[in-house]
């Protein structure tokens, strides 16, 4: 009986630990593993003293989304901006105990994973690094998603940076890239493509756009093509790109 309650407990760590790193992933942030072994491990311990104790009060719901709700602070942080983590992380740590347990509660809180997902994303400053050759780029985005940009060549999504990212990478003018066609015809720089979009008060436009080899958003590496606006993104808001529903 021993062996089975190490077992549960060492699962339950891995679980907690796991969901964190999830969290981290989907939110786009930087995974930080030294906090997330401390709150896990605040889950074992929690989980010993329900099982060593046997009180039942500490086995209700309210004390169990107490020790979640610390779990996430001590993983996330107890700032306003980790209030979403840490809710994302609660409710997904319900999900997968409903689900495990074959019960009701699972799906419903299964939902609101994806509810918190849709809707928490928005509006998020994620870092982004963009590199070409030897420029180098780092900067803030808003994921954005009602950002419906994509390639036609492949259907995923774009990211749109600002016109500085464009002349740091690229050497491009904002003249250059008001007038995305002339620039393409003219075969300044090779690779460039042209991307339609919509936007208020443009319901045909191009942008220019080149395929990025090395693109880090949050905390994933990968091949993206970045768009380039002629003009600022986010003024006073800080941020100089825009992510849709690609990252």
């Amino acid at each position: 009986m021993q062996a089975y309650w190490i077992l549960a407990l060492g699962l339950n760590f891995l679980v907690d630990l796991l969901l964190m790193v999830a969290v981290s992933r989907v939110l786009g942030h930087g995974a930080k593993l030294g906090r997330y072994i401390l709150g896990a491990l605040l889950g074992v311990g929690y989980g010993t003293a329900c099982i060593a104790a046997d009180i039942l009060v500490l086995e209700s719901l309210g004390c169990r989304l107490l020790c979640l709700a610390l779990m996430g602070g001590i993983g996330f942080g107890f700032s306003g901006n980790a209030v979403g983590k840490i809710l994302l992380f609660v409710v997904m740590n319900l999900a997968f105990c409903g689900i495990s347990m074959g019960n009701g509660s699972g799906l419903l809180a299964a939902l609101l994973v994806l509810l918190i997902c849709r809707i928490g994303r928005s509006g998020e400053l994620i870092e982004v690094e963009l590199h070409k050759g030897d420029a180098l780029v780092r900067l803030l985005a808003l994921r954005d998603n009602g950002n419906r940009l994509f390639d036609p060549v492949t259907g995923k999504g774009i990211l749109v940076a600002d016109a500085e990212s464009a002349d740091a990478l690229l050497g491009l003018s904002r003249a250059q890239l008001a007038d995305p066609v002339g620039t393409v015809a003219s075969g300044i720089l090779p690779g460039l493509r042209l991307i339609p979009y919509r936007a208020v008060g443009v319901s045909k436009g191009l942008l220019l756009a080149m395929k990025l080899d090395r693109v880090r958003i949050g905390n994933r590496w990968e091949e993206t093509v970045v768009a380039f606006a002629p003009e600022g993104l986010g003024g006073e808001s800080g941020y100089r790109a825009l992510l849709g529903g690609m990252a």
